[in-house]
């Protein structure tokens, strides 16, 4: 018999197969309840016997074919008819379970159920515990479970009259610790230890990081940010290095000159767009809030008071900011439009043959308050001022959409250097009681216009200063004309 099966083709194969499967199904079809009973039983047995004395991996092996004989099924079946068998064969289970079986059950989901509350409970008031307890004698900001009650039945001769006449202090561990001691001093953290600095005033909160390194009368270190692409909109990624410098040689002699020029922060930011600072406002230099900081400095801290105030500083966002493109995405084909490139031409030709081209968009817009958070959308004639300069230097048809940037931005501190010095003498410039910049008064009111040129002259590297300026002049008339 062994012999003919091995010997026998697929087709005979499934033949045979298909006749054992019909004669066995007709047997069980004309069979009694007693022999289909019987039969079962039998099957039951011989099953159990054959799983008993299996090897293990004979045991996995076996797993492994129904689990996947299982899988088969489901996927071949209909998943709504395969649940309506699972309740019905519940419901039937249920309904023969015995009084003892059936509280068995119900105990099992009740500890089900309560170990998923307590998990839900212990989770919810995982992530509700706030660090808002406040210890009172160091006033350190702790979690619930780093302070304790200290019962001041004894107040100790070092506390302050406001602690000593509490019943329970709520401290931290260091100084429950230390209260617990014979020690006479108060902790070394003790507010009225002279460690209270007292409330940051607005005029160095809003001190951005280039702002307070313009101050600083020391700088240890340099510091290089680099950042690579474009980096979130709300926080920062990217690398930074930090070069020390001679403490010694750089505490030698105290910085008696600030603001200290732009160039000499010790910062300085490399990013390959400048598109990037449409994120954020931390490297961007205020001339206000500067000279505002630095009187206040010297009038309420004692280290500022032998300061001299130098009100012709270099205060330029650009001085700390270098524009490097990456040089991978430099080698790249792309089939991105030039648009989308920082350091392509800005304009994009749509007829060559007619030599017609359109001007893209730079970052960004004039009144963006993300990045001009000061003067957005009243720099207007500033902007058109440094855009005027730098046509000069550089024809549009080469400007990239990093130079569309940077004439914006340098056109920001046109109107921010404009906007101090009229609020330091009300006649310098015509900015009207709305804060834009008057053309017309500007050019009648024999404004000093070298100044601002030689602004520019400085920012942009301007050659031939003398024929930029009458280009300038020419514009502006022809502006003021038109006005």
């Amino acid at each position: 018999m062994a012999k003919i099966r091995a010997n026998e083709t697929p087709d005979e194969h499934f033949s045979r197969i298909e006749k054992v499967r019909s004669h066995v199904a007709q047997i069980r079809a004309n069979e009694t309840p007693e022999e289909h009973f019987s039969r079962l039983e039998q099957d039951r047995l011989r099953q159990e016997e054959r799983r008993e004395n299996e090897s293990v991996e004979e045991h996995a092996s076996r797993l492994e074919r129904d689990r996947l004989r299982q899988e088969e099924r489901r996927e071949n079946e209909k998943h709504a008819s395969r649940l309506e068998r699972d309740r019905l064969r519940q419901e039937e289970r249920r309904e023969n379970e015995s009084v003892e079986e059936h509280e068995v059950r119900l105990q099992e989901r009740r500890i089900l159920y309560a170990q998923r509350v307590a998990s839900t409970t212990e989770f919810n008031n995982f992530i509700n515990t706030f660090c808002n307890k406040n210890c009172d004698i160091c006033e350190k900001q702790c979690y619930p479970d780093q302070v304790a009650n200290y019962q001041n039945v004894t107040p100790k001769p070092y506390l302050p009259t406001e602690l000593a006449e509490k019943n329970v202090l709520l401290v931290c561990h260091r100084c429950h610790t230390h209260l617990k001691t014979r020690k006479t001093q108060c902790p070394p953290k003790a507010y009225w230890n002279n460690m209270r600095p007292g409330d940051i005033p607005d005029e160095i909160k809003v001190l951005t990081k280039a702002e307070r390194r313009l101050l600083s009368r020391i700088i240890p270190y340099v510091n290089v940010v680099k950042f690579d692409g474009r980096f979130g909109q709300y926080g920062f990624k990217g690398q930074a290095t930090l070069f020390a410098l001679d403490i010694f040689e750089v505490t030698d002699k105290l910085q008696n000159i600030l603001p200290r020029s732009s160039d000499e922060t010790g910062l300085i930011v490399i990013t390959e767009t400048l598109e990037n600072l449409n994120s954020s406002r931390e490297y961007r230099i205020s001339r206000e809030r500067v000279y505002a900081a630095l009187r206040w400095l010297i009038a309420n801290n004692p280290l500022y008071h032998d300061v001299t105030v130098n009100n012709s500083a270099r205060l330029e966002t650009r001085d700390i900011i270098r524009v490097i493109p990456a040089e991978t995405n430099q080698q790249q084909n792309t089939t991105e439009p030039i648009a989308a490139s920082s350091t392509q031409s800005a304009y994009v030709s749509t007829d060559k043959k007619k030599n017609v081209s359109r001007i893209l968009r730079a970052s960004w817009h004039q009144a963006n308050l993300n990045v001009f958070p000061e003067f957005g959308g009243t720099q207007c004639f500033a902007m058109v001022l440094a855009n005027i300069v730098q046509a000069a230097i550089l024809p549009p048809s080469r400007w990239t959409k990093n130079i569309l940037d940077e004439n914006m931005i340098e056109g920001d501190s046109i109107f921010a250097e404009i906007h101090y010095m009229t609020n330091a003498n009300a006649q310098a410039f015509p900015i009207d009681g709305s804060g834009y910049l008057s053309i017309k008064t500007l050019i009648s009111s024999n404004m000093t216009l070298s100044c601002m040129i030689m602004h520019l002259r400085s920012n942009m590297m301007m050659n031939g200063c003398a024929l930029v300026a009458c280009k300038i002049t020419s514009m502006m008339v022809l502006l003021a004309t038109h006005y």
